[in-house]
């Protein structure tokens, strides 16, 4: 039987979960709280997790807790990226949170890297993308526009909403000034540092030029991070059309969070 070599050369070698060791970024469902975790081991029972104390995104998890992980397990051909969390203590040795959660929802990946559950290793399939930078350009740029996307949103609301809600001109104003000057600010600030990283990795001829990536990636993961609680908004949009926005919002950032993730795991496998 013949081999199409081109094609060989463009599918990654499967990688020991063992080679990612850098964070990832989770979502507590319950709050919408992002938070780093790094990923210890995988099983038909589901994942294990490490929260040390020495992570700045690190937040608490709790027995019952849903989590969007925002990496797509392959379960015998089932993808899955959420689950609820069955066991959780410290670990002295790690000095942080060990957590165990069965894995029961997810979708079709956003792009070629699944994490095989069956063997525990990381399968990287770049024949649409043709090498790792190609895909690291992808996942930079939709990073970039999402943020950017955000911010068109945010403008939207800031400039209509005080036609949508039930407040008066004088509360709105006080609202706008107080959360909607300070979170746009934040996501002008964050669409900016992605800008710049999307531009930097467009420029790069390999994987290894652009990571120089454990310097960059705190930046990223700082501007990826979401800006926007919904429990904010409630009080005042929950019944109006502007609610729609924010649900759209937080949709485009659950997908960067995605992207960041995927960027991670090429990360650790180009080092």
């Amino acid at each position: 039987m013949e081999f199409d070599q081109d094609i060989i050369e463009r599918r990654e070698p499967r990688l020991p979960i063992s080679s990612i060791i850098l964070p990832f970024l989770g979502i507590r469902v319950e709050d919408e709280q992002c938070f780093e975790y790094l990923l210890q081991d995988v099983s038909k029972s589901g994942i294990k997790i490490a929260i040390p104390n020495w992570l700045q995104g690190r937040e608490r998890l709790y027995i019952g807790q849903r989590v969007h992980f925002h990496v797509p397990f392959d379960l015998d051909g089932r993808i899955l990226h959420s689950g609820t969390i069955a066991w959780e203590r410290f670990d002295p040795e790690i000095d942080g949170q060990l957590i165990g959660a069965a894995m029961d929802e997810g979708a079709p990946p956003s792009y070629p890297i699944l994490i095989k559950i069956q063997t525990g290793e990381v399968d990287i399939d770049l024949r649409q993308y043709r090498s790792k930078i190609g895909l690291v350009k992808s996942m930079a740029k939709d990073a970039m526009l999402l943020k950017r996307g955000i911010l068109i949103y945010l403008h939207h609301l800031a400039a209509y909403c005080s036609r949508l809600v039930e407040i008066s001109p004088e509360e709105y104003e006080a609202f706008r000034t107080i959360i909607f000057d300070d979170i746009i600010a934040k996501v002008g600030a964050n669409a900016a540092v992605l800008k710049d990283f999307y531009e930097q990795v467009q420029n790069a001829s390999d994987v290894a030029a652009v990571y120089s990536f454990t310097m960059h990636l705190d930046e990223v993961r700082q501007a990826i991070e979401p800006e926007i609680y919904v429990e904010i908004f409630k009080g005042i949009f929950e019944k109006s059309f502007a609610m729609r926005y924010i649900l759209a919002i937080k949709q485009l950032e659950m997908k960067i969070l995605t992207s960041y993730n995927a960027m991670v795991i090429i990360a650790c496998a180009s080092f």
